[in-house]
């Protein structure tokens, strides 16, 4: 086990590297040629430290949730991603007026622009309480759910999925409403 465990370690930091301008080697997780990006679903490269793969100070971990935190600059669209560097599933939203600080991280393909998934990592424990608690809090049952709209400000698709919930049932915080206490 011991062998093969060095083997496929061996291969993936051979194979599964993608040397980026801005933040040098980082994780491939889909790579098609046009395209290098994270899913926030778990596993993801953002889960590494938490499926026990690299600790978080793993060198090509940080530059990775350096990369994969961030909006990719705009740019030339035909650019190839070495040259610019971040994460097109990466969304902000826009500053709150009511001081509430603004939500943002990582979502997906398949779930469209904006919405982003409140199951992205454990490192940012704050932010992500915040996430949870809001979240959780434009459901009527105080649920998780896969996706949140940045744009209409309330919980999508989905809804009966699991997978939100059981990643934050395995987190400290749980699927309560109020995460802060």
């Amino acid at each position: 086990v011991g062998e093969l465990h060095a083997a496929v370690t061996r291969g993936l930091r051979e194979h599964g590297t993608v040397l980026t301008r801005r933040f040098g080697r980082v994780w491939a997780y889909m790579v098609d040629g046009h395209v290098l990006m994270d899913d926030a679903n778990a596993p993801s490269l953002l889960s590494i430290p938490l499926i026990g793969f690299a600790p978080p100070s793993d060198p090509t971990y940080r530059a990775t949730r350096f990369d994969q935190l961030r909006a990719p600059p705009v740019v030339n669209a035909s650019e190839a991603y070495n040259a610019t560097a971040g994460n097109p599933c990466f969304f902000e939203e826009p500053l709150r007026s009511r001081g509430e600080p603004a939500l943002s991280g990582v979502g997906s393909l398949h779930t469209g622009p904006g919405k982003l998934w409140p199951m992205q990592g454990r490192e940012e424990v704050r932010g992500l309480l915040r996430m949870l608690e809001r979240v959780a809090n434009t459901t009527p049952d105080g649920r998780m759910v896969e996706s949140y709209s940045l744009v209409m400000k309330r919980s999508r698709s989905k809804q009966s999925r699991g997978g939100g919930r059981a990643t934050a049932a395995g987190s400290s915080a749980g699927p309560t409403r109020s995460l802060s206490n």
